[in-house]
């Protein structure tokens, strides 16, 4: 390109200085633009300057070089189509243009290229070309200074874009550092000496490293000498590459500096660098690999040893087919088969493992490795089976799979786990199911076992509290004294002595607050030698032992206190009744104006007041013998709150559900107790409040409720919100003339004691200072004859049949009309026994007959209820009668009576009465 651009543009002074021109651009291509005129004053052709000048034209618009004209001071005076093309202007716009805008001017080089042209007229360089859209290019580019025909010095420029070249040149310096690094950091030791005399020339780091030389130890110096090789082995390499110009990979030995003897695995060959000869030599250090080598040998024959000797069942199985390629005599000894049966077979050929084991196991080994510590059974030659317990790993061994199968054979363990297992349960089923709390506790008290009675009595469960010290567990007080005594019994408990307590005041305290009495003893654990281990403690739960027996106490005390109570009523009615007497003489023979009167009066008041207590005495000693009938206790509940709340500033809330069963009572005596109980109530909240009333059906278990037998009950709970009762006084609260109100006789706990006893039911009062107290009455369920279930009966309207009622007394028959037909029944009334009978004969039939009893027509009531029967034998008679002490309520049927009642009476227990008459 240079040669060229001298014959373009040669430099000349002489140059003939033609006339201006147009721009070549607006000129047809046959006229002599000024242009190229200009650039032919320096072109010495015998021939035609036409000519010349088209040939240039030729030249400069087809170079494939940019070419442009310019002042010497930068202006741009014309460009070629390359250019152009190479700066992405048109020759309009680089008309416009200077050096500055398409050369790097601050680029150090371009200085020294101006310099050297205004000094030498020629200057080339490698320059910085800016296209129109502000990328850059490098570029090599030469300039001639000359003169035009006017004498005016010009400049011409040709430049060549050397972007490829550049980034060729910039490839082959990387990839001359990439060599030269990994020549100097290769993980083997290389090497360069001359092939003439074998002197290094250049060495790496892991050459040194190895050998322990420096650089200045072996550059310059012989080869075979550095590596203490001798004569005939170093003949033995330079004949090797001389004949086929490389020897590779051999086994050799060479000396380090500190005169240690490696072996190494090396390569040599022979190269030829810019005509001259080298040997490039290459190894790494195996001394530490024959070592090993001589490590796998001995670690081979132990492997052998292992496989072959292990206490263990060792086999080794074909990945891709399952074929046995190695077992020892341990697997063979526990199948029973001989090698030359297992080797080649599957496990599943021979019947070891079932398929789907066999199958799962491998599969689980291909995905995830291993298996570990599957018990299996293995089936022996035999046929007969043995437990083991088995591993596997995925090994890889010269390119191919293995499963490397380990098994011990658990059968006589696993019979003796069986065995202990089985021991074990019956012992935890035993701790866990029986009532003693049991605790068991080592040497140095800590608990290691905790049952199920002893989580329920503390409120832990076992695995909070094991390996914790005894005392933070459990709390054992006092009741009598206060003191905490768990301190000392577990000093007790581990000194290895037997403890036992029975005494009745001892409390286990729970975690809850809750309390039980207890009786607890311990025994100390003795290994095989008598060496102490720790110590059982069982506790028993005597908390409803101790109720039972106090219950009892009362019972029996309150029975005695009945004897002596009667028989002191009795001879004080007999006393009272001569008082009475004579007080009533003595006011009889009295004139109304005499002044003693009044004091006689006085005193028949005070007798009758005498005579109450002695009827309440009566009443507590006796229990009133109940007349119990079957009863709806709703009823009677409601309406004995609501009468005694009437004129109290308490409200009742009541939660009586309709399928409450009923009961066997004496609707009075129950009223009674339950009057009692809410006079208590209105007591205690002498400011108002809400009195809380509910029915339930329970059934109990034995014991369950103290001297109650098991079975259904109706619960009868009464809640108030007052004061509460200390709890001090409720032991007493049920003894006859304990009172803890100021006007209070102290007789009204104990008669609902004494009538809840006579109903076989019982009252249990439960009550906190400051809380409330709730009472508990427990009457048994009525059960129903034809179904030995207890009966609920429905307060639905149905129409249960036609009554006939027959009464004197007009307003006694309209209500009873009212109720029965509101309970579902179809009535007809009429005044008199003869309209009784003419109402029978009609056609349509009554089911019962309900007719009042005068006090003496107990025998007239036989002879009128045989004569209904001869006109309707299915009639059923229902009497009523105004005395509660009346034969006919308890012998009715001796009476010719299906049923008896007496008035006045509730809708409930008329109810409940033809219940009973129309289904016996």
């Amino acid at each position: 390109m240079e040669e060229g651009l001298l014959v373009l543009f040669k430099k000349t002074d002489d140059l003939a200085k033609p006339e201006p021109s147009p721009d070549f651009e607006n000129q047809n291509t046959e006229k002599v633009p000024e242009f190229y005129s200009q650039m032919t004053g320096s072109i010495n052709f015998n021939r035609d300057v036409n000519e010349d000048i088209l040939l240039l034209q030729s030249i400069f618009e087809n170079s494939q070089d940019g070419l442009m004209l310019a002042t010497v001071d930068g202006i741009i005076l014309g460009a070629n189509p390359a250019a152009c093309n190479m700066l992405g202007y048109s020759r309009a716009e680089f008309l416009k243009l200077s050096r500055a805008d398409i050369v790097e001017v601050s680029d150090s080089r371009f200085k020294v290229f101006l310099e050297k042209r205004a000094k030498e007229g020629y200057a080339f360089s490698e320059l910085i070309l800016k296209r129109k859209n502000g990328t850059k290019f490098p570029v090599e580019i030469t300039s001639h200074i000359f003169y035009n025909t006017n004498g005016e010095a010009r400049a011409n420029l040709m430049f060549r874009d050397i972007s490829e070249r550049k980034h060729a040149e910039q490839l082959i310096h990387e990839r001359g550092e990439q060599f030269s690094k990994v020549f100097k950091y290769a993980p083997i030791a290389l090497s360069i000496s001359n092939l003439r005399d074998g002197v290094f020339v250049e060495v790496n780091d892991r050459f040194l490293e190895i050998t322990g030389y420096s650089r200045d130890d072996v550059i310059g110096h012989d080869l075979f000498q550095v590596l203490g090789i001798n004569p005939a082995e170093s003949n033995i390499w330079l004949e090797k590459i001389a004949l086929d110009n490389v020897y590779r990979y051999f086994e050799a030995a060479i000396t380090k500096k500190d005169g240690e003897k490696l072996f190494i695995i090396s390569s040599i060959s022979k190269e030829t660098i810019n005509d001259k000869g080298f040997i490039l030599t290459s190894f790494y250090d195996i001394t530490e690999l024959n070592k090993a080598k001589v490590a796998l040998q001995q670690s081979e024959e132990k492997f052998s040893s292992i496989f072959y000797n292990s206490p263990a069942m060792i086999t080794i199985t074909n990945a891709s087919d399952g074929t046995i390629v190695e077992a020892n005599e341990v697997w063979l000894k526990t199948t029973g088969y001989i090698r030359t049966e297992a080797i080649g077979h599957t496990s599943s050929e021979l019947g070891v493992f079932d398929n789907n084991v066999r199958e799962e196991t491998y599969r689980q080994v291909k995905e995830f490795g291993f298996v570990d510590n599957l018990e299996a059974k293995i089936r022996t030659k035999s046929g007969k089976y043995r437990n083991a317990l088995v591993s596997f790993r995925l090994l890889t061994i010269a390119g191919q799979s293995y499963f490397l199968g380990m098994g011990l054979d658990i059968t006589e363990r696993k019979k003796l786990e069986e065995a202990l297992q089985n021991e074990k349960d019956r012992l935890d089923i035993t701790l866990r199911s029986i009532g003693d709390g049991v605790i068991v506790i080592n040497r140095e008290g800590k608990i290691e076992l905790f049952n199920r009675a002893a989580e329920n009595m503390t409120d832990w469960l076992q695995e909070e509290v094991l390996w914790k010290p005894l005392d933070k567990v459990i709390q054992i007080v006092n009741s009598r004294t206060g003191e905490h005594l768990e301190s000392l019994i577990l000093q007790q408990l581990i000194s290895g002595g037997n403890i036992q307590q029975e005494s009745e005041h001892y409390l286990l305290v729970a975690r809850n607050g809750t309390t039980h009495y207890i009786s607890y003893q311990g025994a100390p654990l003795l290994d095989t030698d008598g060496n102490f281990l720790g110590t059982v403690l069982a506790f028993l739960d005597i908390t409803d032992k101790k109720k039972l027996t106090e219950e009892r106490l009362k019972a029996r005390n309150l029975e005695s206190l009945g004897v002596l109570a009667g028989g002191i009523a009795h001879n004080f009615n007999n006393i009272l009744t001569a008082i009475l007497g004579n007080i009533s003489l003595a006011m009889l023979e009295s004139d109304e104006t005499s002044p003693n009167l009044q004091f006689l009066e006085e005193a028949e008041k005070a007798s009758l007041r005498a005579k109450d207590i002695a009827q309440q005495l009566i009443t507590f000693a006796k229990g009133g013998s109940p007349l119990k009938q079957p009863t709806r206790i709703q009823d009677v509940i409601k309406g004995t709150v609501q009468f005694m709340l009437e004129n109290s500033n308490l409200n009742a809330e009541f939660e009586l559900s309709d399928n409450t069963w009923n009961t066997i009572a004496d609707q009075r005596q129950i009223s009674q107790v339950i009057q009692n109980l809410v006079q208590n109530a209105i007591d205690a909240m002498p400011n108002g409040g809400v009195l809380y009333v509910s029915t339930a059906n329970i059934t109990l278990e034995a014991e369950q409720v103290p001297l109650l037998n098991p079975g259904n009950y109706i619960l009868i709970t009464i809640r108030d919100c007052g004061s509460g009762i200390p709890a001090d006084n409720i032991p007493m609260i049920f003894d006859p003339y304990f009172s803890t109100k100021f006007m209070g006789n102290g007789l009204g706990l104990s008669i609902c004691y004494s009538i809840m006893r006579k109903h076989e039911g019982q009252i249990v009062l439960e009550s906190e200072k400051g809380k409330g107290t709730t009472v508990s009455l427990y009457l048994p369920a009525y059960i129903e004859p034809s179904t030995g279930k207890p009966s609920a009966w429905s307060t639905a309207t149905t129409r249960l049949g036609r009554i006939l009622v027959v009464d004197e007394d007009e307003s006694t028959r309209i209500i009873i009309s009212k109720v029965l037909t509101k309970i579902g029944y179809t009535v007809e009334t009429v005044e008199t026994r003869k309209a009784a009978l003419q109402a029978i004969q009609t056609e349509q039939p009554f089911n019962v007959i309900i007719f009042e009893l005068g006090e003496s027509e107990h025998s007239k009531a036989t002879d009128f209820i045989e004569i209904i029967h001869q006109l309707d034998r299915n009639i059923k008679a229902l009497g009523a009668t105004d005395y509660i002490t009346d034969p006919i309520m308890t012998y009715y049927r001796e009476y010719g009576f299906d049923g008896a009642i007496c008035k006045p009476f509730t809708p409930s227990l008329l109810k409940q009465a033809l219940h009973e008459v129309l289904n016996p």
